[in-house]
């Protein structure tokens, strides 16, 4: 379960009321991307959608519409010397009160499961009742219109197919993608730079598949969007990836390092691909991979000496940092270099 729907189970456990903003779009310079989400209630909030004036502004106002009879709506900030803030950018924010009315929060609750992945489509204003849970085997409820629902249901069909679909919406409807296009990084090695890379992605939209075959390397806490998987079998974790995964290799043993790699290496469908070490353990693999009959292309694709180029420090921190940076860097032109868009009448849905 995603960390606002949690909180959102237990604000209702509680009966405490909120309102869910959400950023629905962004042009130019913002402080948050599209999808990001604060939840407000009468005494604290959960999240930000971006700090500053801006969010003293937005917490102030979503506070009004608390123990009302308001529906949803949208609200356009300019990011410019009114607001105090020089990003000169402008956001569309959605606010939603979440009351025992609310039907498309109790859908995504139900049963302690999030339904995942999905679609859901709701109007831009509404009164928690209208929504269309939208997955792959099936749909639930209706936006409280036939013809809406036929082209709701084309355009959440083309997200579910995206492979990194983003909040979306049209003059009346908005589509948020749950559990779909989330990355999966597989984690290979529970030592120093191991555990400091999990900590640096902590929070991160990502999921984390940290294996090791010790157990006592693994630390107590260990963060919400991360499952642990200690196991002998470390090669079968390649194989077992689905793909599109990203890998990082940091093991305590060369020779692991390099069986792995050459799994990895061999699937070919991986996105991102990090191995620890310096050039010249670089070079060695690059030998042996070759004799494997591994491909050239295929092996500069591989990242070694791993992290973005400048940090060259050696403490566990400063690398898991150099590492997390080029990893978010891959996902991100991922993402770009697949976004499509679908037509509407606004001129566009990008998913």
């Amino acid at each position: 379960m995603s960390a606002w729907l949690r909180e959102l189970a237990r604000l209702r456990a509680v009966r405490t009321e909120a309102v869910v903003v959400t950023v629905l779009s962004v042009r130019g310079s913002t402080p948050r991307e599209a999808g990001a989400k604060m939840i407000v209630t009468a005494h604290g909030i959960h999240g930000s959608i971006g700090g500053g004036r801006l969010e003293f502004d937005v917490i102030a106002l979503a506070r009004t519409m608390l123990g009302t009879t308001e529906q949803s709506r949208v609200h356009r900030f300019v990011l410019g010397a009114v607001l105090g803030q020089c990003c000169g950018g402008l956001a569309e924010l959605f606010f939603e009160p979440v009351t025992p009315r609310s039907a498309w929060v109790d859908e995504l609750l139900r049963d302690d499961r999030v339904p995942e992945p999905c679609v859901l489509v709701r109007p831009l204003q509404h009164d928690g009742q209208q929504m269309l849970v939208v997955r792959p085997n099936g749909t639930q409820g209706s936006v409280g219109d036939a013809v809406l629902d036929a082209a709701a249901l084309q355009t959440a069909g083309t997200m579910l197919a995206a492979p990194h679909p983003q909040i979306a919406s049209t003059a009346q409807l908005v589509f948020e993608p749950l559990g779909l296009g989330i990355p999966t990084v597989l984690l290979f090695g529970a030592g120093h730079v191991g555990r400091a890379v999990v900590r640096t992605l902590d929070g991160v939209s990502a999921r984390i598949r940290w294996i090791d075959s010790r157990r006592e390397q693994f630390p107590q806490a260990i963060p919400e969007n991360v499952a642990v998987c200690c196991t002998g079998d470390l090669l079968d974790e390649v194989q077992a990836a689905p793909p599109g995964s990203d890998f990082l290799v940091m093991t305590h043993s060369h020779v692991l390092d390099f069986e792995l790699a050459v799994r990895i290496l061999e699937r070919g469908d991986f996105g991102y691909f990090g191995l620890i070490g310096s050039k010249t353990k670089r070079r060695s693999f690059e030998s042996r991979f070759a004799q494997r009959g591994i491909a050239a292309d295929r092996i500069a694709r591989m990242c070694c000496p791993i992290g973005i180029a400048g940090i060259t420090s050696k403490n566990p921190a400063a690398v898991a940092i150099a590492v997390a940076a080029q990893l978010l860097r891959a996902q991100e032109q991922a993402r770009s270099a697949t976004e499509v868009h679908v037509g509407n009448e606004r001129g566009g849905v990008r998913v």
